[in-house]
């Protein structure tokens, strides 16, 4: 039986509104490409039209940056070469420190060691203040020494101790590395070395590279032979000053300057090598010994209180309150020493009192008391007989 036809009616619809859909399509990528390639080549277009137009810029540009670099170029020459020429003329002249203090008559800083020390004093005051304020206030600090101060604070201390005067430091409170740029200038401007240069080869005769390998003990006994032969004031100033970098090296755990670190610092202060450095500090005890302890002489013989040394004192002086005894009572006991109720022979206290060969006789009814009372008795009844 043939099929009815409204089915077939539908079929031939949907292949025909799908053949449609696909055409559709087509056309629009076929536009859409058409369209794309006429992009192409409008942008094409103005891109030659552009292009020498854009070359042109290009090399102004060009032109411009590069004759500004040689323009910067000239004037960084002239300015360089303006700069020799100032810093020549500068050389030159002898140069003026305005910032720093005018020399006077009572300077510390620049003069020879045994004149900047007081008469009552083995070191100099800034010396002396700057290390007993570091050992208090600047072993703990990180990077003393080497760390500067603030040049303004070090030079406005240089006046105030140029003029003599004693600074009590702890009362200001300054800065500990502001004390510390202060005692590296003090050092360095010494006008000579503390180890003086005759001297010098003797105590640098190692050129050894290891420290550790060049520290003998025949030359630890060499540096300590030779420090002896300094002079007095420089003696006091090196062993003062190798004690407090000692105890600064000694706190290098917190301070993290050991002493090699302030090898480095000190080296061209003090004018020494690096062995002699590390011989001065790191033994310490070694070079600088302490004094010995005096001893008592051997013909001094102390003396203690003993019973005849005290029979010797004078007594006191009696009593005016007590009775005297009558002339007649005395009479009768001499005449009768043996009257048991007169007469009382007393236990000497001490082979002095023993050896008297006169008994005492007790004119005092009281019969206790202290040894001093007892010697006031003794002597008051012989005062009577």
């Amino acid at each position: 039986m043939a099929p009815s036809s409204p089915d077939y009616v539908s079929l031939d619809d949907n292949d025909n509104n799908h053949g449609s859909q696909s055409d559709r399509f087509a056309r629009l990528m076929r536009d859409t490409r058409t369209k794309v390639e006429a992009k192409k080549l409008e942008l094409n277009a103005t891109m030659q039209e552009k292009l020498p137009e854009w070359r042109q810029k290009g090399a102004i540009y060009s032109q411009f940056a590069r004759e500004t670099g040689i323009e910067w170029s000239r004037k960084g020459k002239e300015a360089v070469d303006r700069w020799k020429k100032e810093l020549a003329e500068r050389e030159s002249i002898p140069p003026v420190l305005p910032s720093r203090p005018s020399t006077t008559a009572g300077m510390i800083f620049g003069v020879p060691l045994e004149q900047a020390i007081p008469p009552d004093a083995s070191l100099p005051l800034v010396v002396q203040r700057c290390v007993d304020y570091l050992d208090t206030h600047g072993v703990r600090e990180v990077g003393i020494y080497r760390i500067p101060g603030s040049l303004s604070a070090v030079h406005k201390l240089r006046a105030v101790f140029d003029t003599g005067t004693d600074v009590d430091l702890p009362s200001l409170e300054p800065d500990p590395h502001v004390v510390s740029t202060l005692l590296k200038m003090y050092l360095r401007e010494l006008p000579q070395s503390i180890i003086p240069s005759d001297l010098y080869p003797k105590l640098n005769d190692d050129d050894n590279d290891d420290v550790d390998d060049a520290i003998t003990p025949a030359r630890l006994q060499s540096v300590k032979s030779l420090t002896t032969q300094l002079p007095i004031h420089n003696m006091h100033l090196l062993r003062r000053l190798c004690r407090h970098l000692k105890n600064v090296a000694d706190h290098h755990d917190v301070n993290r300057m050991p002493t090699s670190n302030l090898a480095v610092v000190f080296i061209p202060t003090l004018g020494i090598d690096r062995t002699l450095f590390h011989c001065l500090v790191d033994h310490y005890r070694d070079i600088f010994p302490l004094p010995p302890v005096p001893s008592k002489p051997r013909h001094f013989k102390s003396k203690t209180l003993s019973d005849t040394d005290l029979m010797r004192v004078p007594p006191a002086k009696p009593s005016r309150n007590h009775i005297k005894p009558s002339s007649s009572s005395s009479h009768k006991q001499q005449r009768n020493p043996t009257a048991p109720a007169a007469v009382e022979t007393l236990k000497p206290r001490s082979k002095s009192m023993s050896s008297s060969s006169q008994p005492f006789i007790a004119t005092w009814k009281r019969s206790t008391g202290t040894r001093v009372e007892a010697i006031g008795r003794q002597f008051e009844a012989k005062w009577n007989s």
